[in-house]
């Protein structure tokens, strides 16, 4: 279940997203674009896409805990908001 945060959506997806677009080739763009939904494959993606942009970009991730847990991925929701 989604929190209130998200579901008023207080912050546009695309600001969670940037990086990705500038990061990557623009044949990556329609997967970039379903990590700005808010639902179970859009967080997973988000996530997934995110950490490696992290990984290449600093030699480490914040979203590496995110990832192991993905069993409880409804929580994911929550702390992108």
């Amino acid at each position: 279940m989604q929190s209130e945060l998200a579901k008023e959506k207080t912050v546009h997806p695309i600001a969670f997203c940037f990086n990705l677009y500038v990061e990557n080739p623009k044949e990556m763009w329609g997967d970039i674009k379903m990590a700005e939904s808010y639902g179970d494959k859009g967080n997973s993606m988000f996530y997934e896409m995110a950490s490696k942009y992290q990984m290449y970009r600093f030699g480490r991730s914040s979203f590496s805990s995110v990832l192991k847990s993905q069993k409880n991925i409804n929580n994911l929701v929550e702390s992108r908001s």
